[in-house]
């Protein structure tokens, strides 16, 4: 590969890893805007699925066409097809769960209470014996969260509404 083939590859790969953060990023206030123009948490999902989809056909379109080979569907053993579809259904249940919590509670909570999961990660693995929880990485885990409450629940305003909702912070775990 050439110093100018690498350097377009590096380009292109940063600028797509900051489309997609910024996407994500502005999924809660996104989802906000189009459940009070009347969409559903479920229609919400759907419709990103959809663009989703539509997005990566043409991403595999044009890798085809620059003669990139796929993988032939019928030589996937089946218990990674198995573990594909399992993935794709727990994907969709995820995401219909974190959509109908913006709904029910303020974004700032729900992104709050979602954004938990490397705790939820280091308590199971030290529940299994797999981690061990020393006082370094207790506290490399308490700053990293402690980070994370600060940036998201400075999004709550004196102004701004805030909604609390067990279902809803529950979903958002």
């Amino acid at each position: 590969m050439t110093g100018s083939a690498g350097e377009r590859r590096l380009l292109v790969g940063s600028l797509l890893v900051l489309i997609a953060a910024a996407a994500f990023g502005t999924l809660g206030p996104v989802s906000r805007f189009a459940y009070e123009a009347g969409a559903t948490p479920l229609t919400f999902v759907a419709w990103r699925a959809g663009i989703g989809a539509v997005v990566l056909g043409v991403v595999l379109a044009v890798l085809a066409r620059r003669g990139s080979r796929l993988a032939d569907l019928r030589r996937v053993p089946r218990r990674h097809l198995t573990a594909l579809v399992v993935s794709g259904v727990a994907s969709a249940v995820l995401n219909l769960a974190i959509f109908i919590a913006f709904e029910r509670v303020s974004i700032a909570v729900a992104l709050l209470c979602f954004y938990t999961y490397p705790a939820m990660v280091a308590v199971a693995a030290a529940a299994t014996g797999r981690e061990r929880l020393d006082p370094r990485r207790l506290l490399a885990l308490g700053l990293a969260m402690g980070g994370m409450a600060l940036v998201v629940l400075g999004q709550v305003g004196p102004g701004g509404a805030f909604r609390l909702d067990l279902l809803g912070v529950g979903l958002s775990l």
